[in-house]
């Protein structure tokens, strides 16, 4: 019986041995195999999700600096439009600068003109009262020679 314990014994032991040299396994059963693949689908799922939502993070950086670079053009068109407006501020009081000149430069040369043309009447009505003063005067005349070449014509008659 010691041989048959002795046996045993060492059957024992070899299995004992065997016990500590065997790796760990797991058992994967088909409810599980589909467990882990629903698992990994959500993971990828999830996956996507992020990159996208940091797509969508780095486009709202670049539309950041998008709105950044659209604000310093319009800072820069509106300084534009300032320059411009101040130019043509400069351009309309010269342009009424020379506009005021040149009302007083056609008031005086209407002036002038009415005062040539006043004394070109003042000439004119002159010429027409001596003219008449002339004619007059030779009607007079004329007047006094018929009647003198009347009263000689009468008197050689008689």
């Amino acid at each position: 019986m010691s041989s048959r314990l002795d046996e045993l014994n060492q059957m024992y032991d070899k299995e004992l041995s065997a016990t500590a040299d065997t790796q760990p396994t797991v058992l994967v059963l088909d409810s599980n195999w589909r467990a882990l693949i629903e698992l990994n689908r959500q993971m990828s799922q999830e996956q996507l999700e992020i990159l996208q939502t940091l797509s969508v993070l780095s486009t709202k950086t670049e539309t950041e600096q998008a709105l950044k670079s659209l604000r310093s053009e319009q800072r820069a068109t509106i300084e534009t439009c300032q320059e411009l407006l101040n130019q043509a501020a400069e351009l309309s009081e010269t342009a009424a600068t020379q506009l005021e000149k040149a009302t007083a430069d056609l008031s005086s040369q209407a002036g002038k003109l009415n005062e040539e043309y006043g004394s070109k009447l003042k000439e004119l009505d002159e010429y027409k009262h001596r003219l008449s003063l002339k004619v007059a005067k030779w009607i007079v005349l004329s007047q006094s020679v018929l009647i003198a070449l009347s009263a000689a014509l009468q008197l050689w008659l008689r």
